[in-house]
């Protein structure tokens, strides 16, 4: 009963630590992908006044006139 609760704590303990080196791993490439910049001041003044177009406002649909049946 010992020998078999050992394997299953080995197994975990491996299990965990190769989760662990996973997580890692892909936290590092994503880091890679789209790295953290910190821009100047007058960057930031311009994008402000003109922002990149995925954070303008999307459409607004609405409805001009009552709803009937029709």
């Amino acid at each position: 009963m010992q020998k078999n609760f050992c394997k299953l704590m080995i197994a975990a303990i491996i299990f965990v630590a190769v989760s662990f080196f996973n997580v890692v791993a892909v936290t590092a490439q994503i880091s890679k992908l789209n790295p953290i910049t910190n821009p100047s001041l007058e960057e930031l003044r311009k994008n402000f006044k003109n922002p990149h177009r995925d954070f303008s406002t999307g459409p607004l649909w609405t409805w001009n006139d009552r709803l009937t049946d029709e």
